[in-house]
């Protein structure tokens, strides 16, 4: 590690100290630092059990806290090497002293050795004596109570901790998904994948094609650095995409011909994929409420060279299209509290709580009446979370089921929660510690009513 990569980890836990969120949208030249991205990733997932260990040390050494930012970030840097990376006390002090040498001669260091020696002494055992289940789960798994007590209503515990863990969990042998992104011009499928198999093998890219998904490809983690330096990456050819987003738009099943909406495209990799699954030159319409965001998907979908789909910024709550527009499909993946994708964003378990929980909740069931009423009768809704939480899922369709009739999802989707007075046919469920993917929660329905189709144009 750079001195200067030591500098920014602590400045930024410094940023993260101040704010509580948003320090993970590092830039593009941040991202790309494995020892900045790795550190900061790891240290904000832990945060809470990090914390826990640095006050119950304090206190037996009689100090409250940490004199200033500096030394506070310093102490969450030092005490995630000793518990987590098990580094030894003279190699934490060499790397303080190397890349922060202005240490040296300031009175912190005295601080920070004191600290040193007694962290060894810490016993998570007795530190979490007394404590409930709740608490001790919470605490050594570094996740929120508010997280922990509203999923024990509606799930087992034993799975609850299989859950956690596994989105807590990142292993050297991990592994990331990749998509093909058919560009226009190609038009022999097969021809093409058994071209992009060959290359990944000669520049020794491991793979397996997924068991339920056509077109996606799981890569080990170790071997990302290669993928993205590889030209089917550069040319677009191949898409970095989360599983559980890939089987989103599997399910919808887009078809030639339809008009089709996406009420939350941003960041554009759903709507780039159902272009390529509709395989048609009839246009796609992609809404977004962030201005910013819609530009950014607006140039990722012209890197990757989707055609006919258009993007307009709006609110999708209430949207600006004639309501004598009626759509056949839309797809509807709703802003939420992402429960179930910590893994990937662990800074968001710090935002767990009633109010943004309930913030999500009144945004989804707005987007839902709307979509509805953008939706021809006999049309399609997909209506999706990257939530664990039923208040995201199952209860919002509990909400408008009287409107809708279930379309069949796959057996391999795990069946949603048991809520009373609501059949699960229509809904299910992905499960990190079963499908090795975020949490999601997916409804599948059509709009009852009948429907006379005229062609009309957006």
């Amino acid at each position: 590690m750079t001195q200067n990569s030591f500098v920014i980890i602590i400045d930024l836990i410094a940023e993260f100290l101040k704010k509580k969120k948003g320090v993970l949208n590092l830039n593009e030249n941040l991202r790309r630092n494995p020892f900045i991205l790795h550190y900061i990733s790891e240290i904000i997932r832990y945060w809470s059990t990090l914390n826990f260990i640095i006050k119950k040390t304090l206190r037996t050494l009689n100090e409250l806290g940490g004199k200033d930012r500096e030394e506070s970030s310093i102490l969450f840097y030092i005490t995630y090497r000793f518990y987590f990376e098990k580094a030894s006390l003279s190699e934490i002090k060499r790397e303080l002293l190397l890349n922060l040498p202005h240490l040296k001669n300031h009175p912190t260091i005295r601080n920070l050795n004191a600290f040193l020696h007694k962290l060894p002494t810490f016993s998570m055992k007795i530190a979490l004596k007394g404590k409930s289940k709740i608490e001790k789960l919470s605490i050594k798994e570094a996740i929120p109570n508010f997280l922990i007590t509203r999923l024990l209503k509606i799930m087992d515990r034993d799975f609850l901790e299989e859950n956690i863990r596994k989105m807590n969990t990142r292993e050297e042998n991990d592994f990331f998904t990749v998509r093909i992104n058919f560009l226009p011009c190609q038009n022999r499928e097969k021809e093409l994948v058994r071209k992009i198999k060959d290359d990944l093998k000669k520049a020794r890219i491991s793979f397996l094609d997924d068991e339920n998904v056509p077109f996606l490809f799981h890569i080990p983690i170790k071997q990302k650095k290669r993928l993205i330096k590889h030209s089917l990456y550069k040319r677009g050819l191949l898409i970095i995409q989360n599983k559980a987003s890939a089987v989103i738009v599997f399910l919808f099943e887009p078809q030639p011909r339809e008009k089709i909406l996406d009420m939350c495209t941003a960041p554009g990799i759903k709507i780039n994929q159902i272009h390529h699954q509709v395989k048609s030159t009839y246009p796609i319409l992609g809404a977004e409420f962030h201005p910013k965001r819609a530009f950014i998907t607006k140039n990722l979908l012209k890197k990757l060279q989707s055609e006919n789909i258009q993007i307009i910024n709006t609110d999708s709550t209430q949207s600006p299209i004639r309501n004598t527009i009626l759509f056949d499909k839309i797809l509807l993946d709703a802003p939420c509290t992402g429960s179930g994708a910590l893994k990937h964003d662990p800074e968001l378990k710090w935002r767990q709580n009633k109010k943004f929980l309930y913030q999500n909740v009144t945004l989804q069931k707005k987007l839902l009446e709307n979509a509805l009423s953008l939706l021809r009768p006999d049309g399609t809704l997909l209506y999706s979370t990257c939530s664990l939480y039923p208040e995201e899922g199952e209860l919002q369709i509990k909400r408008i089921v009287e409107k809708l009739e279930p379309l069949p999802l796959p057996k391999w989707i795990s069946p949603p929660y048991k809520i009373k007075n609501l059949a699960s046919e229509g809904m299910g469920r992905l499960f990190p510690s079963i499908h090795e993917t975020d949490g999601f929660f997916i409804a599948k329905f059509k709009k009852k009513g009948e429907y006379n189709y005229t062609s009309r144009r957006f």
